[in-house]
């Protein structure tokens, strides 16, 4: 085997292979890119592309921009290893560079001396603050905007912080951002007399908005005496533009080197080319076009494909890190979705044992992490066949828990992480969670955090539930129950539960005692807390909290890997509290949790605590973490985890070539025109592909995909690929696994009530009955639908519970009344002649729906397939997550399935690809001056026919009875409304004519429900009445609930404690 160029083997007598040489000693008058693919050697050639670059200049005259901290840190222990001095050497960032430089000039732009550069988590508060502030200041302008073009101004005006920081990026002032934008407009409307005036004013209108906007922000900066981070390379950018300046930087640096360069943006660029020589004949770039993944950082691609010129450009195609089979999934995954084309990387490695490639399609995430877990326990001991670097194993050593990592797309999803978690420790595997939600999300941090929220705002039930829940209290959910059903019973219905923490005497020896004590402690405890937290600093409540509270000892009292990094966490959190008030930009603990608040919002959470390990674990993490990593094993996990599902345009864009774009109201004309040129959904398609390749070719020796939903193409196709080239042994089992518990399945439930509870929830609920008809009128006390007595937020659903029943709505949504027993909703789909339960009409038509959508995402790239076909293999892979046996499986496709899929694939609708597939709306309407809804649904899909607009709900409903038609006129007068409104787009607000269907796929046909605008005013109150009855705490039955269904409802039946119900 070729070992030349091997990782593992190199040091002083690191031997180059063929493209790696022609890098390293390509000339020094031309600009050289160097495209290398993963595991090329990509940091080992620029290292050695330096030494020989200082073989014609000083190495101080040489300039290495990398794109991380880590990355410059790595590169300069590599120089000095080869016998530089670190403190001659500039090798940094771009923005280490900017600061370094703006440090040394600081007057020529008028800067301070001393001025502070702010963290990207500051930045991002500072800015929001600053908008807020701007907004109240033009509350009446923009008021006025928003009624004569009707606009969704809160959706515009949460767009501004993004658009000003790409601004930023494209190096523009407030003013020069003005110009540009105005003259890009007024152009279009002089080019296209289709533009119409109004849409001209209100583009021009929204410019001038942000740039005021953008300038306040620049102005408080300036007050504060703080650069961000876009300001380090503006302000370097204004100081380049001097020649004289200009001049001295290309003497100083005489050479330029970049690394990752598929990563920069168009700041970077920009700096770069005034610090390069002319044509940058003096730089040299490595990166590699493949591997761009930091799209949502406004990282730039085509600087390296296309912008940076091409006068030589050198290949890495060894790899020396993964064998060949993996190199060659890899690239099948690219081939047909990105371009240009990666090329085929050769395998110094060989192809490898077997196997190297695996695909598991799992029916769940559980199932996921345990098919992980097991394979993990089978793989151990296993003699390795490449290396490890990190743990300094070679090949031949046994497998241990160093050699796994866990991939995952995503970790914003604290639940679906946890899962891995969960089973990972209940096989005893040690690991790590790197990436994701950050420190913050950490669930000790979490606990902390929520007893910091409890102390500044009391009335925080939420918060409170979740500190008495927590670990240091470990109050248990039937205790909390035994809480809120005194507090309701002493109190009222529904009060906050520290106010009952504040009645403990009289009521607390009706609790057990052990609880009672626990209770009792807690209750002190805050009271302490509320009562210092005006006379002690921050960072000293913060510390008395995880002291006084346990949180400390808790954590203290083991010694494991995750003991360890949860007392990093909390000593990590004081130091953070510490920094916050030596900031100087806020103070107070209600400053200091919004703040926290506003970086969880935005994902600015700062990176997962990391520790010296001690020991080898698994790692877990997403795959922008894995970037430059590698490990002998790897899972590829939630494989068809895809944003891309969610992805919708935003409704302001910012382009150089454009301006300021606007996709909201009347002006909407350029938008599409830039659209069709530069589609920011497919950039973004492209770059999920990208994410997945760079995931992959992290694994040396072993890959295995797996994913819970196995109906995306790509996976699919994946899937055939592996079966043809490493035959069926690549499709892959659960393994055994003997003396481990299986995962319990989770139940919703609860704890089940005890005769005793359920007698005195029924006595509760009578006296309740018999408030409201005697002297309370049916009203309860008020309560908020959110923490914003202003903004009232409201499901669909919900608002139909109501409707049918206010009295289940109450105790549902309201009184939290837990069930006596577990009931479905509805009878089951096929109820006789079944040795197991089916599915409820609300799963089967959930699981229809969800085939309906897969359907029309992919029958566009499978035209030839049968439709029927096609539809029941989706429904299949969407329903083993029911756990159902193949026989049930087979007859629900039988008897029901089967219609529904024939009957929907002879009518029309199946072959028009719809405008909208399960759009989600936020309806908002003004409920009082000070009150706003938000009523939130799902329309199943809008497309357009013949000219005419069909707005259209599906139903598994085999009859139309009149009750339903009268439910489904309510449903569909919702979503016309949504339309109206504009909140699918202002096409639909104005779109004519507008027809509402629902179409009942057991007949398939579609129905015309007879609704007129008309009607509409008249909905909209009947929602303001419903939401005001409800806020109002009125739920009272009437005459229209009589025919109310209370068989079928949990609380309802023979056995039921309802003492409403119709027997």
């Amino acid at each position: 085997m070729n070992k030349a160029g091997r990782m593992e083997d190199r040091g002083k007598s690191f031997t180059p292979d063929s493209d790696q040489l022609r890098a390293i000693e390509a000339g020094i008058d031309q600009p050289l890119a160097i495209a290398a693919g993963p595991g090329t050697g990509k940091t080992q050639t620029m290292t050695q592309r330096f030494l020989a670059l200082a073989r014609h200049f000083a190495p101080e005259e040489i300039l290495a921009l990398t794109f991380t901290n880590k990355a410059a840190e790595e590169m300069s222990r590599r120089l000095e290893k080869e016998g530089l001095d670190p403190q001659r050497l500039w090798v940094s960032t771009f923005h280490a560079l900017a600061a370094r430089l703006l440090r040394e000039s600081p007057f020529n732009l008028g800067l301070d001396v001393n001025f502070r550069i702010l963290e990207e988590n500051q930045q991002e508060l500072l800015l929001r603050q600053c908008i807020r502030l701007f907004v109240n200041s033009r509350f009446s302008e923009l008021r006025d905007l928003r009624e004569r073009f009707h606009l969704n101004l809160r959706s515009l005006i949460a767009e501004f912080p993004r658009v000003i920081r790409r601004i930023k990026l494209h190096l523009l002032t407030p003013e020069e951002f003005r110009k540009l934008s105005v003259d890009k407009a007024r152009q279009f409307r002089q080019t296209d007399p289709s533009h119409s005036e109004e849409e001209t004013e209100l583009e021009l209108t929204l410019i001038e908005l942000l740039a005021d906007a953008y300038a306040s922000y620049q102005e408080e900066l300036l007050r504060q005496n703080a650069l961000d981070f876009a300001d380090l390379l503006l302000q370097l950018y204004h100081l380049l533009r001097d020649e004289d300046y200009r001049h001295r930087c290309r003497k100083r640096f005489q050479y330029i080197l970049v690394d990752e360069f598929q990563d920069t943006n168009p700041a970077q660029f920009l700096l770069l080319e005034l610090l390069a020589q002319p044509g940058m004949t003096n730089v040299s770039v490595v990166g590699d076009c493949h591997q761009s993944i930091y799209g949502f950082r406004d990282a730039e691609v085509t600087n390296l494909t296309e912008r940076f010129p091409r006068s030589l450009e050198v290949h890495l195609t060894h790899n020396y890190r993964s064998f060949q089979p993996i190199l060659d999934l890899s690239r099948h995954l690219m081939l047909p979705a990105v371009k240009p084309h990666p090329r085929r990387l050769k395998a110094q490695l060989g192809k490898g044992g077997e196997p190297t490639l695996g695909i598991f399609d799992a029916s769940s995430t559980e199932d996921e992490a345990e098919f992980i877990a097991r394979k993990i326990r089978e793989l151990l001991g296993q003699p390795l066949q490449t290396s490890n670097k990190r743990f300094q194993r070679t090949e031949g050593e046994p497998i241990n828990y160093g050699d796994f990592a866990i991939l995952l797309r995503k970790m914003r999803n604290g639940e679906k992480v946890r899962i891995y978690q969960d089973v990972l420790a209940r096989y005893d595997i040690p690991f790590q969670t790197i990436g994701g939600g950050g420190f913050l999300h950490a669930q000790e941090v979490a606990d902390v955090i929520n007893f910091l929220r409890v102390v500044d705002n009391p009335l925080d039930s939420l918060s409170l539930a979740a500190v008495l829940k927590s670990p240091c209290f470990w109050i248990s959910d039937r205790e909390l129950y035994q809480l809120r059903q005194a507090a309701d019973l002493h109190l009222y219905a529904g009060s906050p539960l520290f106010l009952a923490l504040l009645e403990t005497e009289g009521w607390l020896a009706s609790l057990e005692p052990e609880t009672r004590k626990k209770i009792s402690d807690f209750s002190q405890l805050l009271r302490r807390m509320i009562e210092v937290k005006h006379e002690i600093s921050l960072s000293a409540l913060v510390s008395r909290v995880m002291e006084e509270g346990g949180y400390l000892q808790l954590v203290k009292s083991g010694d494991s890997l995750s003991d360890r990094i949860k007392l990093a966490n909390l000593q990590r959190l004081y130091r953070f509290a510490q920094d916050f008030e030596e900031s100087g930009l806020f103070t107070s603990l209600s400053a200091f949790l919004q703040y926290i608040a506003t970086l969880v919002e935005h994902n600015l959470d700062e990176p997962p605590t990391e520790i010296p390990l001690e020991e080898e674990v698994v790692t877990i993490m997403t795959i922008h973490q894995a970037k430059g990593l590698e490990f002998p094993v790897v899972f590829l996990s939630d494989f068809t985890s895809d944003s891309l599902r969610r992805f919708r345009y935003r409704p302001l864009y910012f382009s150089p070539e454009w301006g300021l774009l606007v996709n909201t109201g009347p002006a909407r004309k350029r938008f599409h025109k830039y659209r069709s040129i530069e589609d920011p959904r497919v950039k973004e398609a492209e770059e999920e592909v990208r994410i997945k390749y760079v995931a992959m070719t992290r694994a040396q020796e072993l890959l295995i995909i797996t994913t819970s939903d196995a109906s995306g193409e790509e996976f699919q196709r994946l899937k055939d690929y592996c079966q043809q080239e490493s035959g069926p042994s690549s499709l892959l089992k659960m393994p055994e696994e003997a003396g481990v518990p299986p995962v319990s399945a989770k139940d919703d439930r609860g704890s089940p009530l005890t005769p005793q509870e359920v007698s005195q929830l029924k006595e509760r609920l009578n006296a309740l009955a018999s408030l409201q008809s005697e002297g309370e009128q049916g009203k309860a006390p008020a309560h908020p639908l959110e923490e914003s007595p202003c903004r009232v937020r409201i499901g669909f659903s919900q608002l139909n519970i109501f409707r049918h029943c206010p009295v289940k709505y109450q105790y549902l949504h309201q009184l939290k009344v837990p069930t006596l027993e577990y009931r479905e909703e509805y009878p089951l789909v096929i109820e006789e002649g079944w040795e197991a339960p089916g599915l409820s009409p609300t799963r089967f038509g959930t699981l229809i729906h969800k085939t309906l959508f897969e359907f029309h995402r992919q029958y566009p790239l499978k035209k030839g397939m049968d439709k029927v076909k096609l539809m029941r293999n989706i429904f299949r892979q969407l329903a083993v997550n029911e756990r159902l046996s193949t026989s049930q499986l087979n007859r629900i496709l039988k008897e029901r399935g089967e219609v529904l899929f024939t009957s929907y694939a002879a009518h029309p609708y199946s072959e028009i690809s719809p405008l909208f597939l399960e759009q989600e709306f936020n309806l908002k309407l003004t409920l009082s001056p000070s009150s706003e809804i938000t009523v939130n649904g799902f329309i199943d899909r809008v497309h357009r026919q013949n000219g005419e607009w069909f707005l259209v709900d599906y139903k598994t409903t085999p009859k139309l009875t009149p009750q339903l038609k009268e439910d489904y006129r309510f449903q569909m007068g919702i979503y016309l409304l949504a339309c109206r409104h504009g909140c699918l787009g202002e096409e639909l607000r104005r779109a004519e004519p507008l027809r509402v269907e629902v179409f009942l796929l057991p007949q398939g046909r579609p129905v015309e429900i007879d609704l007129s605008e008309e009607e509409l005013p008249l909905i909209e109150q009947t929602i303001r009445e419903m939401v005001k009855r409800i806020e109002d705490g009125d739920f009272r039955l009437t005459a229209a609930h009589s025919r109310r269904d209370c068989l079928r409802c949990g609380y309802g039946g023979e056995e039921g404690f309802c003492p409403h119900k119709r027997v």
